[in-house]
């Protein structure tokens, strides 16, 4: 059964909830798109590694075929030297599909290796034609400076009163698409949206949603 975090994880940029400053900015380099690097930083479930798999669509990369068709991934945990350089000699190479651009996510980019930091930085410098890399991660600050200078920046806000207008119309979509019904709870029915720090997650909240939809009962 597909979970309600899969189905609704965003496909393109539009569907991105509560950061269109990210979504803007994005759209503007998609008109005329160079190779680049890429930092999104921001809080837990805001959207940051859906943005860049939805940027990735966007060029034309068929997402579901990976690097077949030029989506490369290093997943949390895995940045080592060695990674960097294995996986920059595929970004070298046309992929089989798509439209020839090639993106590679870098995830939680935070707790890279200082060997795996120490390879960016001259492969930044010399990235190859039509790629784009996207380190993500929770805190960019504990990123080295000189890689951080290399990127650039969006953030992804995660305060409540940035992301709290963009809740009411998303529960109803969901809660609409889900149970057939126009009844959609106020999202703070579902339990505390907001974290210790008061940050929101849409990851949190589609988890909270869940137990409910799958009842069919408003809480």
């Amino acid at each position: 059964m597909t979970t309600l975090l899969e189905k609704y994880r965003p496909k393109n940029l539009a569907d991105i909830v509560g950061q269109p400053h990210v979504v803007d900015q994005l759209r503007a380099w998609l008109r005329e798109p160079t190779p680049t690097a890429f930092i999104f930083g921001g809080g837990t479930g805001t959207g940051k590694t859906s943005a860049a798999l939805a940027l990735a669509k966007e060029l034309g990369i068929v997402v579901e075929r990976g690097e077949y068709s030029g989506l490369w991934q290093i997943a949390s945990g895995e940045q080592t030297g060695e990674a960097v350089r294995a996986v920059m000699k595929g970004l070298h190479v046309t992929p089989w599909e798509g439209s020839g651009w090639k993106v590679l996510v870098v995830n939680e980019a935070d707790i890279m290796t200082p060997n795996a930091a120490g390879t960016w930085l001259d492969v930044l410098e010399h990235l190859p034609p039509r790629t784009v890399v996207i380190f993500t991660t929770n805190n960019a600050g504990r990123l080295p400076t000189r890689l951080r200078d290399r990127c650039e920046r969006f953030e992804f806000n995660s305060g409540a009163l940035a992301l709290l207008p963009h809740l009411p119309a998303f529960v109803a979509k969901v809660w609409k698409a889900e149970t057939g019904r126009d009844d959609a709870p106020d999202p703070f029915d579902f339990g505390p949206l907001a974290d210790e720090n008061g940050d929101i997650s849409i990851r949190r909240l589609l988890q909270m949603m869940t137990p409910f939809i799958r009842a069919g009962k408003a809480p």
